[in-house]
């Protein structure tokens, strides 16, 4: 049965435009907690193993703490892209010390002043990748009614 082009129309332009947003927003998650997730294995293979313990430690401390102070504040503020592209940030440090860190076996305090910052910013930046922000940005609002989608 045929469907009404007045009804079908105005969905499907919407549909794919939210479809597309999941699709770049969910890519753009992959690639970045895969580099994340690769560097992290490797370190905790290369490193000293307490010092891998307590970087992964403060950063899922830091994540669980922040998750309830910071969960909402940060979409509410910047608005969902430039809360997501801020979140993204402290991954690419945290890379990025973390090859620094793998650079310089014997520096053990270096290490630490590198990884345990990073650990921290990276906890924090959790908060900005939560469901609450995909649902944002997919218009698919629920008790964030009030989040700008800038």
């Amino acid at each position: 049965m045929p469907q009404s082009s007045s009804s079908g129309s105005a969905a499907g332009p919407a549909r794919r435009k939210y479809l597309a947003r999941v699709v770049v927003l969910s890519m753009g998650f992959l690639l970045i907690f895969s580099a994340f997730s690769t560097i992290q294995t490797l370190m905790s293979t290369v490193l000293d193993t307490q010092l891998a313990f307590w970087t992964l430690s403060i950063l899922y401390l830091s994540f669980g703490i922040s998750n309830f102070a910071l969960a909402g504040l940060t979409v509410e503020l910047l608005g969902v892209r430039y809360a997501l592209v801020l979140g993204a940030l402290p991954y690419i440090l945290m890379d990025v010390a973390y090859v620094i860190a793998i650079d310089s076996p014997d520096q053990l305090s270096l290490q630490y002043k590198l990884l345990i910052p990073a650990a921290v910013l990276v906890g924090i930046a959790l908060t900005s990748s939560d469901r609450d922000n995909l649902c944002v940005k997919t218009g698919q609002r629920g008790k964030q009614g009030s989040a700008q989608e800038s």
